[in-house]
């Protein structure tokens, strides 16, 4: 095996992330969001152009700036997205023809589910438009595995590195054994030091993480600038509730429950209108946006805009 490199750039596909920068990830994911904007035909309403589906109640990291470092606040449950629930989500956005991104990620590690591979080839065969991408701390992947999942309709695979260099060489080895392109399988350098934020762009999870350490300090009072979120993106846990977004590890904004509703039905309510047109005036008042820290714009701008002249237009509710 080759020496670890002295900087990890020199692997293809890595992405890393100084304390002074934004993740590159946030920025590949932000042209790709912009490209997948798109209306409801019967509405005119925007659509969401990420879903992203949490799979299991289980993780098998616990790092000090996730919420589940916590075992207390959010043990591990031995539960997992149902095949119900996913082919009810699936079947109405193919009626509906979306094509967007559906994230294989949320609160758990999406291989400890164990019908992983079923649910990638699943969701390639009702909806072959839509892009879909995985997140995974990578300590269950295998070169078979890789390759089933590649093989079932994945179309990019990233995985958070946390421990050391020596991971950038094991996994820069297994994508090259599995005959994937570096822009297939990206590598995300997690275990930078603390000065350097651990080589995140990190948030404290809608005020459920203490950064202090890192000397961020919590907050006193709400943030007064916007956020895209819930314009251009959709959070569904593996039991099958929607949430306002992917920061919100108390899980207090539940808007509805997929199988009880329908999931545009839910992307439509009042509650999410709301939620809408607040943040897009900058009123972050209400939970868990009132703890929140996230900049909250770096993607999304194209869906928010949207939103702005929707609401605008129907009068639905009113935007400042």
């Amino acid at each position: 095996m080759n020496a670890v490199p002295a900087d990890p750039s020199q692997i293809a596909g890595v992405l890393s992330t100084d304390a002074h920068r934004i993740d590159p990830n946030i920025q590949r994911k932000e042209a790709i969001f912009a490209s997948q904007l798109q209306h409801d035909a019967r509405t005119g309403m925007p659509l969401f152009a990420k879903l992203e589906l949490s799979l299991t109640g289980l993780c098998n990291r616990k790092c000090q700036f996730c919420p589940r470092s916590d075992a207390s606040f959010f043990p591990n449950v031995n539960e997992h997205l149902s095949d119900a629930l996913l082919h009810g989500m699936l079947d109405e956005l193919a009626e509906a023809g979306w094509r967007g991104t559906i994230s294989l990620s949320g609160f758990g590690e999406p291989l400890l589910h164990p019908k992983i591979r079923e649910i990638v080839r699943t969701i390639h065969r009702v909806l072959p438009h839509a892009r879909m991408e995985m997140v995974s701390n990578g300590d269950r992947l295998t070169v078979s595995m890789a390759r089933d999942l590649f093989d079932a309709g994945l179309h990019v695979l990233i995985l958070s590195l946390y421990d050391n260099e020596s991971q950038l060489v094991k996994f820069d080895a297994l994508r090259a054994e599995a005959q994937l392109r570096p822009d297939q399988m990206l590598l995300r350098v997690r275990y930078k030091p603390p000065e350097e934020h651990h080589g995140l762009t990190l948030s404290n999870r809608a005020g459920t993480v203490d950064l202090s350490y890192l000397g961020i300090e919590k907050l006193t009072a709400p943030k007064t600038h916007a956020c895209y979120y819930p314009h251009y993106s959709v959070f569904v846990e593996y039991d099958g509730t929607v949430l306002l977004c992917c920061n919100d590890w108390a899980k207090v904004s539940g808007c509805g429950k997929v199988g009880e509703r329908t999931l545009l039905d839910i992307w439509s309510s009042h509650q999410m209108h709301q939620v809408r047109s607040a943040l897009l005036a900058g009123d972050r008042s209400h939970q868990p946006c009132s703890g929140c820290n996230i900049d909250g714009t770096l993607m999304g701008r194209e869906h928010a805009a949207a939103w702005t002249q929707h609401y605008q237009a129907t009068g639905e509710v009113r935007v400042n």
